[in-house]
């Protein structure tokens, strides 16, 4: 009997076994945004209002049956299933007009199933812990990701409606820039489809909407595109489509440098939702396109080929109200000596909202006064473009970050030159040089400055306040060799030389007539003129901090990150000291950003 019935229950028409934790998984995450097949519980919807066979036959057809019964009161539950196939369907559109149509459903779809109390008073949103709130919110993401990216945005000017066929009929859509103006655009490419390679973090902020990259390039005409990357402007903007209770539409730009949530309101209530974004994938983008590596060479061996690329640049829109991190590479290099810094900061929420990220670039075969010069000149510039009145409060507690030479540029914004530098260098007081006055003036803003009150707090990370060994050794002396000094610089001091012959200090005349130093042989320890601003006093009341390197060389005496020694890395007086265990050029370590994090935080509480 008992053989009888185990028999009969192999026979019959349902059988139970077991599946792997594998399996498990992929059935129940198993949806249109991974594959071509419907998830489980879309599958069963349409299996339960009995159109599976036509599902086979006529996709298409059954998209518009479930976009019909939804309008005409098929209930919410519908709406996951139809905002599932649309979608599944725009991706096997060959044509693009029905692929947007769709796309648009898909969204519509979503949208009043995970917002359905903004039309409706008495309705409510699904519970957070549904397992389709999640799904349909990634499902609304990709369909505006793929009509904001098949639309031709570039063009499409802000405001301007344009009508799309839907499977219910043509849906009105508009555009709304929100401070953005889609018709300037010259790319735009979904953050999902940018593989970014070299960078330890893709940061990605979850959300409603998509995530986007568009790209624009520098204007002439715009006065403040000259303090862009003259690669161009990469941004990361988030797209919503708002559908109104009449089914109308607008597709919703915002810069997500400036927000990262959104007021959303309807006749039934309001709901503030956060935004999907991704913030690496703009900067790296800009980063690839600007062959950084190259232009370090350059700007070390032939500083006049990179020229073109020297000055103070914002990596984002401007604030008033944000403080700005101003980073200053060193020797031999370039901003992608933070590209870690920068983009560990740009992926932390409350570090991005409370900085704005500058760099300053330079041609580092020049010396760090003249260089300092550049710096101070430029940020000078800024100021007057973006904050003529002098109230903003961006340009009262700027944090600077130096590396390396870096960090002495950033000490003639924090120090008061007085005659110091001058008298090193010079017998004779600036008015009495002979020849054009513009000149001398400019020769004097090299060796005189004060602090710039504009600045709160200074970071030095392996800043050879002393000058490093390495600077006389022979490698450096045959690479010295190799330097050609712009003619800019060359020009302004065998000119004065030339018209001044006597007005030299016999330690500078030779160097001078030569055309000036290389920022190689001027880091020398024994170099008189770093020596003069290794003493100089730092503003009173100014917080810096320094970190050093440690490469961690068992037999290395003293201490050094194998460049610059702990001792030339140190300052007295600093408010924090790290020693990280990194070599001269592994200032991105998660260590030192961690550092640079946790005084940028400090910073935010002492204001």
């Amino acid at each position: 009997m008992a053989v009888a019935l185990l028999l009969a229950g192999c026979t019959g028409p349902v059988a139970v076994g077991e599946i792997s934790p594998e399996r498990i998984a992929s059935r129940l995450t198993r949806s249109a945004l991974q594959g071509s097949e419907l998830s489980e519980d879309a599958r069963q919807t349409v299996y339960q209002l009995g159109l599976e066979p036509r599902w086979r036959e006529d996709p298409d057809g059954v998209v518009a049956e479930l976009a019909a019964r939804a309008r005409d009161g098929g209930g919410s539950a519908l709406l996951p299933t139809l905002a599932e196939a649309a979608l599944l369907r725009a991706r096997g559109q060959r044509d693009a007009a029905p692929a947007r149509g769709l796309e648009l459903l898909a969204a519509a779809s979503a949208w009043r199933f995970l917002l359905a109390d903004l039309a409706d008073p008495g309705a409510a949103p699904p519970d957070a812990l549904d397992a389709r709130v999640d799904r349909v919110r990634r499902i609304y993401n990709a369909a505006v990701s793929r009509f904001a990216t098949g639309v031709q945005l570039p063009g499409w000017k802000a405001g301007e409606t344009r009508p799309f066929a839907t499977p219910l009929g043509a849906v009105p859509v508009a555009t709304l820039g929100d401070g953005l103006d889609p018709a300037r655009f010259e790319a735009v490419r979904a953050a999902d489809g940018v593989e970014v390679r070299g960078l330890r973090s893709h940061h990605r902020w979850h959300g409603l909407g998509a995530a986007l990259v568009t790209y624009r390039s520098i204007d002439p005409e715009d006065p403040l595109d000259a303090f862009r990357p003259p690669e161009g402007v990469f941004r990361p903007v988030n797209a919503l489509l708002e559908f109104d209770e009449d089914g109308a539409a607008r597709l919703v730009l915002r810069n997500l440098w400036r927000v990262r949530s959104a007021e959303l309101v309807g006749p039934g209530s309001r709901r503030v939702v956060p935004l999907e974004g991704d913030p690496t994938a703009p900067y790296a983008s800009l980063v690839a396109s600007a062959r950084l590596p190259s232009l370090a060479r350059t700007g070390l061996l032939r500083g006049a080929d990179a020229w073109y690329h020297q000055g103070l640049f914002l990596l984002e829109s401007y604030d008033p109200e944000q403080v700005p991190l101003l980073m200053v590479h060193g020797l031999a290099s370039s901003p992608l000596t933070w590209l870690e810094v920068t983009n560990e900061i740009a992926g932390d929420p409350e570090l991005s909202d409370a900085y704005q990220i500058w760099h300053f670039m330079y041609p580092s075969g020049v010396p760090y006064l003249y260089a300092g010069s550049l710096l101070r000149r430029d940020l000078a510039r800024l100021r007057e473009a973006l904050d003529p009145e002098g109230d903003d409060p961006a340009f009262e507690s700027l944090v600077l970050i130096g590396h390396s030479m870096g960090g002495l540029l950033s000490r003639t914004l924090i120090s008061a030159s007085g005659s110091r530098l001058w008298d090193a260098t010079f017998q004779v007081p600036p008015e009495a040089l002979v020849g054009p006055p513009e000149r001398n003036a400019r020769v004097r803003e090299v060796f005189h400055f004060e602090p710039d009150p504009s600045v709160g707090r200074v970071i030095f990370a392996g800043t050879p306040h002393r000058g490093s060994e390495l600077a006389d050794s022979l490698p450096a002396r045959v690479g010295n060799s190799f330097v050609r000094l712009p003619e800019d610089f060359t020009g302004l001091f065998r000119g004065v030389t030339a018209d001044n012959p006597e007005a030299t200090t016999p330690a500078m005349r030779a160097i001078l007539e030569g055309g000036g130093p290389t920022s190689i042989r001027a880091l020398s320890p024994r170099h008189p003129l770093i020596q003069v601003l290794a003493r100089l006093p730092i503003r009173p009341g100014l917080p810096y901090h320094t970190i050093a390197g440690d490469d961690g060389r068992p037999d290395a005496e003293p201490v050094s990150d194998g460049v610059v020694t702990l001792e030339s890395a140190r300052l007295a007086g600093a408010a924090s000291e790290l020693v990280a265990p990194v070599g001269h050029t592994d200032f991105g370590d998660p260590a030192v950003v961690a550092e640079v994090k946790r005084i940028l935080r400090l910073h935010l509480r002492s204001r």
